[in-house]
């Protein structure tokens, strides 16, 4: 078992069994809040690995430090990461709720300690969902367009074993295999008992057969975590919510209408490098969602800077990269005339602007702000 993440969701799976771990075995991914944010490489191993090994306090250092660097890091957006990093702060949230129920068998740290770290990890969780949310339209995937330099490939989706919300998340360190179900809308759908929600690919501790990256691993460590088979009732709190953020969430995912109460849960955190040089902006109308990163910036795996899902389901990501697992340079996109232009070595893409009524714009820098819809065009005078 040569993969790093295999290696440690194994051990994390045998944590959360009662099962003996081998701490040794990722000594080398737990990573160190001192060179976190230094190089290109991996941030999904360590989060796992640290929880694996016992140690769920570092993610709550992880989560404040953040709060300087850059909400998710360099992973911010992926489709094919963020899922294995969001299950182990779960795991560690549960980890930091038992140490606070029972004080007196942990003496590492006060009371007031262990309450500030379900705290923190709690927030953590809670911008997640949002950021999900935001991003989301109320629908599996019917179709995907993938946009490689202007190669088009076309896939049909995830409606056929998935029901519940899907994103238009860009972001970076992404996987053209990606464009089906991303397990990050399965995550979104199970943490809101979403209506009518369910999964019918096998949820495995490994690869899905016969899939192509088929990795559903992420809703197993829930199923482990809540004990229950994915799409079964859960409690919010789990999942970092509270019933009233559940609500609040759902609502927005249906309607769109929550934009401006939800900017402060992800106010505390910039996007990466966290000094407002890249913005993140997600801008859902009556037509459906789109969001864009000014310039990826993580050169492991090419990112999908501009994605689109509408409400019927037809989603489309954009790569002007060439595909390369390391040194990817950036890729920058600009707004211009009603069209996004996505542009990475000598390679520029286009995706219209969607049409229709502007429900919310939120641009996100060093701080998320609302830029509330623009006004009508008719400047016509009515008679009176």
């Amino acid at each position: 078992m040569s993969d790093p993440r295999e290696r440690c969701k194994a051990q994390l799976f045998r944590r959360l069994r009662g099962q003996k771990t081998a701490p040794e075995t990722m000594r080398r991914f737990l990573g160190s809040l001192e060179t976190w944010n230094q190089g290109p490489g991996s941030q999904n191993w360590p989060r796992v690995a640290r929880v694996a090994t016992g140690d769920w306090r570092w993610l709550v250092q992880l989560a404040e430090k953040e709060k300087e660097w850059g909400f998710w890091s360099r992973e911010f957006g992926s489709l094919l990461y963020t899922a294995d990093g969001l299950v182990a702060t779960m795991a560690a949230l549960r980890e930091a709720r038992r140490a606070s129920r029972a004080p007196e068998r942990d003496t590492e740290q006060s009371t007031e300690q262990q309450q500030r770290a379900v705290a923190s990890l709690t927030s953590y969780l809670r911008a997640t969902w949002t950021l999900l949310a935001l991003s989301a339209q109320p629908t599996p995937k019917t179709t995907t367009f993938f946009n490689l330099r202007g190669k088009v490939e076309v896939g049909k989706g995830d409606r056929r074993f998935y029901r519940g919300p899907s994103l238009a998340l860009a972001g970076n360190r992404n996987h053209a295999s990606n464009v089906g179900q991303d397990i990050l809308g399965a995550l979104l759908g199970w943490s809101l008992n979403w209506p009518g929600r369910l999964y019918r690919r096998p949820i495995v501790d490994g690869m899905t057969p016969g899939e192509v990256n088929g990795y559903t691993w992420p809703l197993k460590i829930v199923e482990e975590l809540l004990g229950q088979p994915y799409g079964a009732e859960a409690p919010p709190e789990p999942f970092g919510l509270s019933a009233v953020d559940r609500e609040h969430l759902i609502a927005h995912v249906q309607d769109g209408d929550r934009a401006a109460d939800l900017l402060e849960d992800i106010s505390p955190w910039p996007i990466y490098p966290g000094d407002g040089s890249v913005t993140f902006t997600i801008r859902r109308t009556t037509e459906g969602t789109q969001s864009w990163l000014s310039r990826t910036f993580n050169p492991n795996k090419p990112g999908f800077p501009v994605a689109t899902l509408t409400p019927a389901g037809s989603y489309t990501a954009l790569q002007p990269n060439r595909w390369r697992r390391e040194s990817s340079p950036p890729a920058t996109v600009e707004e211009r005339d009603g069209v996004l232009l996505a542009s990475a070595e000598g390679s520029t893409l286009r995706q219209p602007l969607l049409g229709g009524e502007e429900l919310y714009r939120i641009e996100w820098g060093k701080r998320p702000r609302r830029v509330l819809p623009r006004p009508s065009r008719d400047t016509s005078v009515t008679p009176t």
